[in-house]
């Protein structure tokens, strides 16, 4: 059985098309935990309906607020072998979920991801030539360098997010979301889940629709809340260096870490955060060591280093 959990607040407006997409699943065997954490709004009693037409559907609802505690309350109730995440604006294809079973049966693999589309209110990137077509499900097995290379150093997002993929509940364990993380915690938890993985498997299909709210938190938020992202990156690594694996790991996400702070220091600038700027400076200085020190191919390094000191140069031609 898959148990895919949906962390909805305020959902009403599209909850049902999400629920829908999933019951129609050509995979059966599912559990849907839907976890309504605090709206003020009507969706419980939408959830309730949809309920009560599909025993599947299993609605929880807890007062305890943030998307990373909804989801960890859906885990504690998940029943199946395998756990799956679906944010309550976004959809699936029907085909997704059996497309993903069948990879990791075929495979033996312990996690399993597929590509998206994403979209707006205004277009969504949906076009006939994304959609699953039978028989193009290609898979590719990857390694723990590959992983870390593609989520940190090519920054592909699809390795990062957690709702393109597929969990066995048996190596998950203990591991859980953070809830003190606001920006990448989708990211913390996946890699906590590939170094406890012995093999993962990405397919070549658009199955999960993405969809992107021009209010939501990731697009509206200000400037200097954006500077989480910089310390959510810095607990990825606190974990890489505890883990005990590779030290080429840790080094690719402190090179992701330089790009990022980085990236938030120019916007301090922009928006003359002087505060800002000054927290960013020792964090930009202990990436920037770890780069240069680190076990980094040559070319990456320089990659990341002649970005980082581009910036620094045209910085002080401006002065």
């Amino acid at each position: 059985m898959i148990s895919v959990i949906v962390p909805v607040y305020n959902g009403s407006a599209y909850i049902e098309r999400c629920i829908n997409s999933i019951t129609g699943s050509t995979f059966r065997d599912i559990e849907i935990i839907a976890v309504e954490n605090g709206s003020t709004d009507n969706t419980w009693e939408i959830l309730e309906a949809l309920a009560a037409g599909d025993s599947r559907i299993k609605p929880i609802s807890t007062e305890i607020r943030g998307l990373s505690n909804a989801r960890n309350i859906g885990i504690d109730h998940a029943s199946g072998d395998w756990i799956a995440f679906v944010d309550a604006d976004d959809y699936i294809s029907p085909l997704m979920y059996e497309r993903l079973a069948d990879a990791a049966r075929t495979h033996g693999a312990d996690l399993v991801l597929c590509d998206f589309a994403q979209g707006t209110e205004e277009h969504f990137d949906f076009t006939e030539a994304n959609r699953p077509a039978e028989g193009c499900n290609a898979a590719e097995e990857l390694t723990r360098d590959d992983y870390f290379l593609k989520t940190y150093l090519r920054a592909q997002y699809k390795y990062s997010v957690a709702w393109n993929k597929l969990f066995r509940r048996e190596t998950m364990g203990n591991i859980r979301f953070n809830p003190s993380l606001h920006y990448i915690e989708d990211r913390n938890f996946a890699i906590q889940f590939v170094l406890n993985s012995k093999k993962v498997v990405s397919i070549s299909e658009t199955l999960y629709y993405y969809y992107r709210k021009g209010n939501s938190i990731s697009n509206s938020a200000g400037q200097r809340q954006r500077v989480g992202q910089v310390y959510d990156t810095l607990e990825d690594i606190d974990i890489l260096e505890r883990s005990g694996e590779k030290l080429l790991y840790r080094d690719c996400a402190y090179a992701n870490l330089l790009q990022l702070a980085d990236f938030r220091l120019r916007q301090a600038k922009k928006y003359h955060m002087d505060d800002v700027q000054q927290e960013l400076h020792p964090i930009i200085a202990r990436a920037r060591k770890a780069v240069v020190k680190g076990e980094l191919p040559l070319k990456e390094k320089l990659r990341f280093l002649g970005e980082h000191y581009y910036y620094v140069l045209r910085g002080l031609r401006k002065k």
